[in-house]
């Protein structure tokens, strides 16, 4: 292989180039010793990555594609396999008409919304930029902006990939609905069309509303999912509306317990009521702001709590989806919250996927993305700052998991990008469009050539 890449110019790592290696290699959770690569290829075109893959296809070597290397479980990278890092493939291109970007395979979230932001436009997004946005849309993509727009699958219009053969492709219509929801198990991508939005005046409203834990830290918690659940079934929530709850001790100091209240678009008069009554929901964090609405963009808002993420971690994350914030639920929350280690710089938040999405209607884009029906997924995130703390995080993040599978409002779509190995069901997570997705593997993947992907199909 490294004469092949050296006569092909394409730049190349190897385990013996050392801190080189290890700083290619490393990621938001780590370098990840056990699952390290024989060699990690730099491709810097989409034409350099076919040339990869055709060379592994011919050689019989494995091979594994990185995008930005996100994942909390170390599944960008497998042992004594070829690693191709698109991490060079990084372009963002806007349609003349504006209503599309296309986007290199290894586009950095953030990167991808500062581009748009300079052209007038934003885009639906998770919260944290440093995840590459390919990977986020091919999953399923929750964000702030799903009611409004859709997931991230379904920003989805076309996309040029290397296939099964080695071949740099357009994707035809049936290889587009695999993609959509279907992850890395079908090609790799190079390049994504997307979905763009006209950056309005006052694009978001937002504020970031702490609750005071200074008493018990249980009590606080169950105070507040009751009165969210009480809220939220007795209300019907704007469309321009996201909320969404947070847990994380990053001390020193008291937790930090709140709600993230995303507006999108102008501040109105029901913006303004909607944003009293969530800070109404409990006690505010005293000796702090009075988590007045700020006007910001969506770039800005992902900027501003990517920030405030620790800059590598260690542990093991779950995601379980509930209906709602039942009294059992609530109640859960309390004890996950009053049990978490103090070494834990992870905690538990939520992202949601509601009715009225246009995700969860009718005329959605063709795919077999899982998420169809409303849900709010539990992202536990089991992290310490070092793997000396990350085992009693580990095991604090099962017991929370373990708790919600046995409550009332339990749904069986957990969420495939933060789902630990071990308790993947793709089944329970793809129900009925598993068997389209077989199919489609076996159609465009014969071979099982894209085999360490996520999906993982045996």
């Amino acid at each position: 292989m490294q004469d092949f890449l050296s006569q092909a110019n394409i730049p190349y790592v190897t385990p013996e180039n050392g801190t080189a290696f290890d700083d290619i290699q490393l990621s938001h959770t780590g370098l990840h010793k056990s699952s390290q690569p024989a060699i990690i290829t730099l491709p810097e075109t989409a034409s350099q990555v076919a040339a990869i893959v055709k060379q592994c296809i011919t050689s019989g070597q494995e091979f594994i594609v990185r995008g930005r290397g996100h994942d909390c479980h170390g599944r960008y990278s497998a042992s004594g396999v070829v690693s191709i890092d698109l991490r060079k493939l990084n372009s963002v291109t806007i349609s003349s008409d504006k209503t599309t970007a296309t986007i290199g395979g290894g586009t950095q979230a953030l990167e991808y919304l500062s581009v748009l932001e300079k052209h007038g436009l934003y885009a639906p997004s998770g919260v944290c930029g440093e995840i590459g946005y390919t990977g986020w849309c091919i999953v399923g993509g929750l964000g702030p902006l799903s009611t409004p727009y859709g997931i991230g699958s379904d920003q989805i219009v076309g996309a040029t990939v290397v296939n099964s053969r080695g071949d740099l492709v357009e994707a035809d219509a049936r290889l587009l609905r695999g993609l959509r929801g279907g992850g890395g198990c079908l090609a790799v991508i190079v390049e994504l069309v997307v979905k763009v939005y006209p950056l309005q005046e006052a694009s978001l409203q937002f504020a970031r509303i702490r609750y005071d834990t200074t008493g018990v830290v249980r009590d606080a918690v169950l105070n507040l999912f009751t009165n969210l659940g009480n809220l939220l079934d007795s209300q019907t929530q704007p469309v321009n509306l996201s909320l969404e709850a947070h847990y994380t001790d990053r001390g020193p100091g008291r937790p930090h317990f709140g709600l993230d209240f995303v507006w999108n678009g102008a501040r109105t008069e029901e913006c303004v009521a909607w944003h009293e009554m969530v800070k109404n929901l409990g006690p505010l964090r005293p000796g702090a702001s009075d988590f007045a609405l700020g006007t910001t963009t969506m770039r800005s808002f992902v900027a501003e709590i990517t920030s405030g993420l620790p800059r590598v971690v260690y542990g093991k994350t779950h995601s379980p989806s509930i209906r709602r914030y039942s009294p059992q639920m609530a109640a859960i929350f309390a004890d996950m919250a009053a049990a978490m280690p103090k070494t834990c710089v992870g905690g538990f938040a939520t992202h949601t996927l509601r009715g009225d999405s246009p995700s969860c209607a009718a005329g959605h884009p063709d795919s077999v993305s899982p998420y169809r029906k409303p849900l709010r997924v539990v992202e536990i995130l089991g992290f310490g700052v070092d793997e000396d703390a990350a085992s009693e995080c580990i095991e604090w993040a099962r017991v929370s998991h373990d708790r919600i599978n046995e409550s009332d409002v339990l749904l069986p779509e957990s969420y495939l990008a933060l789902t630990a190995p071990d308790t993947i069901n793709l089944g329970a997570i793809y129900g009925s469009n598993l068997q389209e997705l077989e199919k489609l593997k076996r159609e465009y993947d014969p071979e099982n050539v894209f085999k360490h992907s996520l999906p993982k199909f045996l």
